[in-house]
């Protein structure tokens, strides 16, 4: 499965690992931003958290809206 950016696969992290865990648990590949993201190794899910945790604050971000000063 290709996702372009994480924030295209789930709103919330735990709704990504969720499902990063059920396509590992079918075999399916999930490549994000062009690398495959690889459950067994400590970094990709490293990068995997890091990246659902900055989808997240952007999705936060847009939906608090402007900030006064």
């Amino acid at each position: 499965m290709v996702v372009t950016k994480l924030d295209r696969l789930a709103r919330t992290v735990l709704d990504a690992r969720d499902i990063a865990d059920e396509l590992t648990r079918r075999g399916v590949a999930l490549s994000l931003s062009g690398s495959i993201y690889d459950p067994t190794d400590p970094i990709g899910t490293l990068l995997f958290n890091i990246l659902g945790i900055v989808a997240g604050f952007e999705s936060d971000s847009i939906h608090a809206g402007p900030t006064s000063p």
